[in-house]
């Protein structure tokens, strides 16, 4: 473990861990005494913007604790769906299961997290649902189609 990062992880110390990872002092997957990484650790601490910077760093979004426990679990578990996001976004794995044979998903249907469970299904709301692109123009010209069909009567 390198204490040092996972103590400038703890005191939320953003300038340490971007000098640790600038000057290769630390491995970035390196883990705690259960096998969390640091972004593990970063999740259970709601720490996104250390994430951020171990994400951009190349840390494993998939990593595993010693209890099969990924860091997109933790984000689940504390109920951080901006965290959710960002590991998704980063390529965290939905699929994967812990040791007790569960999902981030069963998690989240477990504890009724409506919109944690509507992210890792990859379900968004009704009226950019369809917009695959990101033109503005194009999206506003959807939006506003959009807001004219809700308002006419059927």
């Amino acid at each position: 473990m390198s204490d040092i990062l996972f103590h400038a992880i703890i005191n939320n110390d953003v300038l340490s861990v971007k000098k640790l990872i600038k000057d290769k002092n630390i491995d970035i997957e390196s883990v705690d005494n259960v096998g969390r990484s640091a972004l593990g650790f970063s999740c259970a601490l709601k720490n996104k913007t250390i994430a951020k910077i171990l994400i951009d760093a190349g840390a494993d979004v998939n990593a595993t604790d010693d209890k099969g426990i990924t860091p997109l679990m933790v984000a689940v578990i504390v109920k951080d769906a901006d965290m959710v996001k960002m590991l998704l976004e980063a390529g965290a794995k939905t699929d994967l299961k812990n040791n007790i044979n569960k999902t981030a998903l069963d998690i989240a249907e477990f504890n009724k997290q409506e919109e944690i469970i509507s992210l890792l299904k990859g379900e968004t709301s009704t009226a950019n649902s369809n917009i695959k692109t990101n033109n503005p123009a194009e999206v506003r010209n959807r939006l506003r189609k959009y807001i004219r069909n809700k308002r006419s009567p059927k």
